[in-house]
């Protein structure tokens, strides 16, 4: 007689289906993430690197609280409210930033609400209770402050769901108008940043320990990208809001951010040219490829001018460079590529590697 499965197997094989649950990555910023502090993680988010993958358990917990999101609509009808437009989407910078709302409840007062809905272990709920929204998860209160903006109301409900004894916590929140000039400003920000902005917490804080991007923002030579595409690829620049494939093989716009070319390479880099208080120019060899002309990255006249270099700067630099790159490639019938590397050998001021 075979023997009976132990119950932490079960339990085991229950997380391990659980784990193949998560979502794949999402293809824009979202609202209900837009209130983190680290605009770092944020720009990875947005970027589509690939997470600390979470585990089984975790993904439960969050699928339960998108079923408690519908139970608790269901009672909310039941009790006299009207809700509708469940699950409205707004939108903003080209459908860079998205949200999308869990309804609009009327009958709280004459005027409507957004309605949020989240849920909460005791300890937590507990904190709505005594320091309300705001203060105890500003995400939150973020996010509905982006919906109220985009949706032209004035009040938001946040509803929270005790998970530990079914105790409901409700907040009235009214709509600041600097707060959402303020995310959307955080979120462009973000958008068209072509690096990753600074971290934001030191590694052993408690952000740091728990957050999914840990690996990739502090060791990122043991990360592994699992999705390569345009806009996690180190050629991608932005222009406003229009992102640019910056390789000097093929630059062009890009149309679409969730695809990729052979010539993708991870936005991982994280050292930039500089210019030195005599003038010289600093070109570290492991910088962001965009700077790496020898590797068909842009010009070094791009890279200077992208510095703010003087015109003394530039003419040093690009003009004497340029020119003798000129006559070796015509006079040896060299590529142009070779007839620059040539040329910076025998040019007195030309890029130094770090």
């Amino acid at each position: 007689m075979a023997g009976l499965p132990q119950p932490d197997t079960i339990a085991n094989e229950i997380f391990e289906t659980a784990s193949k649950r998560r979502e794949e990555a999402r293809g824009y910023l979202g609202m209900s993430s837009i209130g983190d502090p680290c605009e770092r993680k944020l720009w990875y988010m947005f970027r589509g690197f690939t997470p600390v993958p979470p585990e089984g358990r975790a993904l439960m917990i969050f699928e339960l609280g998108k079923r408690i999101e519908d139970i608790l609509i269901e009672y909310l009808r039941e009790s006299g409210y009207r809700i509708e437009a469940t699950q409205t989407a707004f939108d903003d910078f080209n459908r860079l930033f998205r949200g999308h709302c869990d309804g609009v409840i009327h009958g709280i007062t004459q005027r409507p609400h957004i309605l949020e809905i989240k849920s909460a272990n005791r300890k937590k709920f507990d904190n709505f209770k005594s320091d309300g929204v705001q203060k105890t998860y500003p995400v939150y209160w973020a996010q509905v402050q982006c919906y109220m903006g985009y949706a032209g109301l004035e009040r938001a409900l946040v509803v929270v769901y005790c998970k530990d004894n079914s105790d409901i916590y409700s907040e009235r929140i009214h709509f600041n108008r600097h707060e959402f000039e303020e995310l959307r400003r955080k979120a462009y920000r973000i958008i068209i940043a072509d690096d990753a902005p600074g971290k934001a917490f030191a590694q052993d804080s408690l952000e740091c320990r728990y957050c999914d991007y840990r690996i990739l923002c502090w060791n990122p030579t043991e990360h592994i990208q699992t999705v390569g595409q345009c806009k996690n690829c180190v050629w991608l620049k932005w222009d406003g809001l229009s992102p640019i494939c910056s390789h000097r093989n093929h630059s062009f716009p890009v149309h679409h951010l969730d695809r990729k070319c052979d010539d993708w390479s991870l936005a991982l880099f994280v050292k930039t040219p500089f210019i030195k208080e005599d003038g010289t120019l600093v070109m570290p060899f492991d910088s962001h490829p965009r700077y790496q002309w020898w590797n068909g990255g842009q010009s070094i006249a791009d890279t200077l001018a992208e510095l703010g270099a003087d015109p003394g700067v530039i003419e040093d630099y690009v003009w004497r460079w340029e020119e003798r790159a000129g006559i070796i490639e015509a006079d040896d019938g060299l590529p142009r590529y070779e007839a620059e590397r040539r040329a910076l050998e025998i040019t007195p001021v030309y890029p130094k590697a770090a």
